[in-house]
Order: C-alpha cells, then structure tokens, then sequence
C-alpha cells in the first residue's frame, strides 16, 4: 500500500509540475458552487474552514478575498502546495493561513477542530475500505459538532472513468448517505455540471452533510 500512495504522489506532482494552473482539467476563475455553500454554511467567519485536497485550487484566494480568518489547505502534492505559498495574497493580520503536504487516508492530528471540511475531488479517488474509513475518520475528528462536510464527486452519471489516468470511484447520493451516516445527517444535495477548460463537462454531485451533534469524535 505504502508504494501504491508513494506512485499516487508523484503522479499529482507531475500533473503540477507539468501543467499551469489554467491549464489542469478542474481548473474554475470562480471555484463555484464550493464557494457559495461555504458561505451559506459559515456565518462566522472566524470559524476555520478546511479545503482537503487543494491542490492549486482558486478557492483558498476566494476565501481570503471574502473575508475568511481562519484558512487551511492540505494536499498530497508537495508541488500543490508550494504553489499555494507562492500564490496566495493577503495582507491583513488577522488572517490565519496554514498549508502542509499531507495524506488524507492517514491518521492526521489537527491543531483545532474546524466548522467546514470541503473536498471537492478527492474522496471519490478512494475504491479501498479501509481507505475510506480513515478519511471519514479525519473528517470527523476535523470538524466540531453540527460541523459541515461539503464533499463533491463524480456522479454515476458522469461517462469519464478516471481523471489524470486514475480510477475514478463514480458516486451516487444514496451511497455517500449510507456511508456517511453513522456520524453525519444529510442536509443538501446538488448536481452540478462542470465544464473543463477546453470544453468537455464533467457531472459532479454535491453533497452536504452536518455531523450530529452527539457524536462526541
């Protein structure tokens, strides 16, 4: 397995290394509708907010221009990450911006429990068990009661298999419940189609779930 996430690894640091930002298959100007459901959920926004998997995503800009103070960004790709410390611009004190190279199916220890964990594009990479239940474990440790995950996947109905040569593990609302549900109420769900840089769309689902409030992890 540990060779396996190694070959993964280096995969997504060619992918950055040999691709500009613009040019990268997910790349959004407006990282929409990621954008607008954190703003939904998030009315404080001292609150920490969590993007799993950023890569050299917009987003982590978008929120420091909307006024967010409390920011991180984690992501498998050393090379993401470096872009990101290069990239981002903010001035105000008050910010709190923290990024590190990490593995999102390990067991991860977080400086303080956070109100929203956003993936979109990540969790639906993971075919294994076990996996999927260390990510889902870290979710849960991350995020505060009635905290909020916002997670975003290729639906069934997507004809892509697979993205940068990976498997893809293609999801459906009912499943993403069931999986979820030991620990998280399913609050809102969307679809959403994306339209890549040079045309083709790819059709995500959006799924929003709270973490029950008696869930004491």
């Amino acid at each position: 397995m540990k060779n396996i996430k190694n070959e993964i690894k280096e995969i997504w640091n060619q992918v950055y290394k040999k691709n500009s930002r613009e040019e990268l298959g997910w790349y959004e100007v407006i990282p929409e509708p990621s954008l607008s459901l954190i703003k939904k959920y998030t009315l404080n926004k001292n609150e920490k907010i969590l993007d799993a998997g950023c890569g050299e995503s917009t987003l982590l800009q978008s929120l420091i221009e909307n006024e967010f103070k409390d920011i991180e960004g984690i992501d498998l790709s050393s090379e993401a990450i470096d872009f990101q410390k290069k990239s981002l611009k903010y001035s105000e004190l008050d910010i709190e911006i923290k990024l590190k190279v990490a593995d999102l199916t390990e067991n991860l220890k977080f400086d303080k429990k956070g109100k929203i964990w956003h993936d979109r594009a990540v969790f639906h990479f993971l075919f294994d068990d076990s996996l999927r239940k260390n990510y889902k474990d870290n979710v849960k440790k991350f995020l505060v009661n009635e905290g909020i995950l916002i997670l975003s996947c290729f639906s069934k109905e997507n004809e892509a298999e697979r993205c940068n040569g990976l498997l893809v593990n293609k999801q459906g609302v009912k499943e993403l419940e069931y999986f979820f549900e030991d620990s998280f109420i399913l609050k809102e769900t969307l679809e959403y189609d994306y339209k890549m840089p040079w045309g083709d769309i790819r059709k995500y689902i959006y799924c929003i779930f709270l973490k029950k409030s008696y869930n004491l992890s």
